[in-house]
């Protein structure tokens, strides 16, 4: 079982879910598939609890602004085989990063037999384009030579790990504060059938 573990746990607020695909089951050829009909923008709450009333963009009616901005790269058919939920273990961590705390270290176990391993951080944004945060994942424990298999440290509070036919054991995250404060939200998920 794929279990974040925070080192140590900072202050955590559950929020921060826009930007979220919102899926829902469809048929198609291959059969029943998740899709993405929409995206999270926000909700009533600073929570994404089960009885928050999120609001969502419906993404077909900006189809076309899509294909536009995917300068002819998208296309209607699947990127893969499309994965199953029992082919996938997805855990979430909640961190504060700000001068006090300016890094957070979350350690957890990945199972044999997992075909990728796909890290995000989707971090709060303060509107003003302060908060920028890194992203690194390593294989093993954090030490001074441990070299991240995967490191993100361009500008801002998001970004996103896919680590293929990634090895079982201990893995580490490191979330570092460049500058600003806030929320990040690191989310791992272990897809482990065959894509």
């Amino acid at each position: 079982m794929l279990t974040l573990n925070p080192i140590p746990l900072p202050r955590i607020r559950v929020f921060a879910d826009s930007g979220g695909g919102v899926l829902m089951r469809d048929n198609d050829a291959t059969g029943v598939v998740l899709k993405v009909f929409g995206v999270v923008s926000g909700g009533r709450e600073r929570s994404c609890l089960k009885d928050d009333l999120s609001y969502n963009v419906n993404v077909g009616q900006f189809g076309k602004w899509i294909e536009t901005v995917g300068e002819g790269r998208l296309s209607p058919g699947s990127c893969s085989k499309p994965v199953s939920s029992a082919d996938v273990q997805s855990r979430y961590s909640m961190v504060h990063l700000d001068e006090a705390t300016p890094a957070a270290i979350i350690e957890f176990d990945l199972p044999p037999g997992t075909a990728s391993l796909r890290v995000a951080m989707n971090g709060e944004d303060n509107s003003v384009g302060k908060n920028d945060f890194d992203l690194a994942v390593f294989h093993g424990a954090l030490t001074q030579n441990n070299q991240p298999v995967c490191n993100e440290n361009e500008t801002g509070q998001f970004a996103f790990c896919n680590i293929e036919r990634p090895n079982s054991g201990l893995w580490t995250i490191a979330v570092t504060r460049k500058k600003g404060q806030g929320e990040a939200q690191i989310t791992a998920i272990a897809v482990t059938g065959s894509q």
